[in-house]
């Protein structure tokens, strides 16, 4: 028998390359799972593109129910798929990009997955394509050495810091994803980053080890590869990196209110008490603040390194070291 499930391919589009697009759309289209929507939102493209998006749609969605809105001014991905959060009628949320290939059993395997688990969230890994198709990474995990796939249950404390599931790569129950909204401002938390950490704090995390999207790295990516952006010195590190970090756990503290049990307060006090010790080294340099950073080794071995001999390097060797981190 096969699953009953309504799953709502949610979609955002902005300026797409259409040829891009015309890929995704297809692999949407060949999913085999077999009660599936594929909601729409345009975030103001240009008037041509946007017509142009609707005539792809028409000629290549020939399977799959869809509908297509527009904002009535450009609003951002958080907002739009916060928008897409609010319209869609499935018991499952798929997000979906505009330029990504997803494999033909990609819905299908995430739903089985997320039931027999019974997670809120499941994801799986994804391949790594260039402009061409051409695969340039069989995983994730191998093209991007900073990422750990996470999963499990009680892994809010991970994700306070960092996040490990790509939006394309989720499934994440509807009613979960509802009770998430707002998404929050941008510079605080990509949607993806807050569903996951959302869901983290309420039960547990799926993962399927296959790639079940190919994920396209290009220069217009809006995170792709990009590390650091807007970080080119020691001041940049303080107040676009270590600021917002902590600005970032005051959000999420403020609205995590509702899952304030103690092992959640424990994990925001650790991650409060790393992040102000890094501040206090940047900000006041001492044999004493370097001594409490040194402690916390165990806790981010990498990071903790990086930014001893960041801090401690002239600028001429640092810029070097920063621009190593952002490979």
């Amino acid at each position: 028998m096969m699953e009953k499930e309504l799953v709502s391919i949610l979609l955002a589009t902005y300026n797409p390359k259409i040829e891009y697009l015309r890929k995704q759309l297809e692999s949407i289209n060949k999913q085999d799972y077999p009660n599936i929507e594929l909601i729409i939102c345009d975030d103001f493209s240009k008037e041509e593109i946007y017509h142009s998006i609707i005539q792809l749609v028409e000629e290549t969605v020939t399977r799959v129910p869809y509908k297509i809105i527009r904002n009535k001014k450009n609003l951002g991905s958080n907002k739009t798929f916060e928008l897409l959060t609010k319209i869609g009628s499935g018991d499952f949320y798929a997000y979906c990009d505009q330029d990504d290939i997803w494999e033909e059993h990609k819905i299908s395997s995430l739903v089985r997955k997320i039931k027999s688990e019974e997670a809120l969230i499941c994801y799986s890994d994804l391949s790594v394509i260039n402009e061409n198709d051409i695969i340039i990474s069989k995983s994730f995990k191998r093209f991007s050495k900073r990422i750990q796939h996470v999963f499990g249950e009680k892994k809010y404390g991970y994700f306070l810091r960092r996040n490990s599931i790509s939006g394309c790569a989720m499934l994440i129950r509807s009613d979960v994803a509802k009770e998430s909204l707002p998404f929050p401002e941008y510079k605080y938390y990509v949607h993806d980053h807050w569903l996951t950490l959302f869901a983290s704090c309420k039960g547990k995390i799926a993962y399927i080890e296959e790639p079940l999207v190919r994920y396209r790295i290009h220069s217009n990516n809006q995170i792709g590869a990009k590390i650091m952006q807007g970080i080119y010195n020691k001041e940049d590190y303080i107040y676009n990196k270590l600021y917002l970090e902590r600005e970032k756990l005051a959000y999420a503290q403020k609205r995590l209110t509702s899952f304030q049990n103690e092992h959640l307060q424990k994990e925001i006090l650790k991650i409060q008490k790393f992040i102000e010790n890094r501040i206090e080294f940047f900000e006041k340099l001492s044999v004493k603040s370097m001594w409490k950073l040194i402690k916390n080794i165990n806790y981010d071995p990498l990071l903790v390194i990086f930014e001893i001999l960041f801090r401690l390097l002239p600028d001429r060797f640092s810029g070097a070291i920063l621009s190593f981190a952002k490979r």
